[in-house]
């Protein structure tokens, strides 16, 4: 583990990221747990984690709480036009989304085929502490962007694909895979600074 740690770290602090433009839509009833200017150096550290990658050109955050689900699933629509049904058939179901009875706690993301990522995240009103201390380090975000980093691979080459009977696209990433390294990401860079 230390190995993964220190690797990670090193490539971090030998790069220099630039952020792609943000844009954030929250939903009126949904609480803010971390501040933009948090937000936005949280995602800066993933585009420098992975600085030799091509960013998507714009990130399109949108926050939701199971109150909000149903007005910013049509915010979305309304942003994304035609991407709101290709980013359903490539996930399965809906990029906006609660999977928490009563409550929500959800990430996905999304790159359309212009380039623009599209990130929805679910917050609880009712967190537990773990959930807290996650929101308040942007892990639910420096995950999804990992995933738009990762996706814009697909979008640059024209390479998008539907989901399989509730499965990922067979020209994905093994599940195992895209999981880890998505938590490697937000954990080492949550924790860049202390193994």
């Amino acid at each position: 583990v230390y190995g993964v740690w220190s690797k990670v770290t090193e490539e971090y602090k030998r790069n220099k990221g630039t952020m792609p433009p943000l844009e954030i839509h929250r939903g009126a009833n949904t609480p803010t747990y971390i501040s933009e200017e948090k937000l936005k150096v949280a995602l800066l550290e993933v585009a420098q984690l992975y600085a030799n990658y091509q960013m998507p050109k714009k990130v399109v955050l949108f926050y939701y709480s199971r109150a909000d689900l149903e007005s910013m699933t049509k915010k979305a629509q309304e942003i994304m036009g035609p991407e709101f049904q290709k980013a359903y058939d490539a996930h399965g179901g809906p990029l906006v989304k609660c999977n928490v009875p009563g409550d929500c706690d959800d990430g996905d993301a999304y790159v359309g085929v212009d380039g623009t990522a599209y990130m929805a995240v679910g917050l609880s009103v009712k967190p537990t502490a773990q959930m807290k201390s996650r929101y308040e380090v942007a892990n639910a975000e420096t995950t999804e962007f990992y995933h738009c980093i990762q996706n814009n691979f697909y979008s640059l080459n024209k390479s998008s694909a539907p989901s399989v009977n509730g499965l990922s696209a067979p020209n994905k990433p093994p599940h195992w895979l895209s999981s880890s390294s998505e938590n490697t990401t937000s954990l080492v860079l949550a924790n860049k600074d202390s193994f």
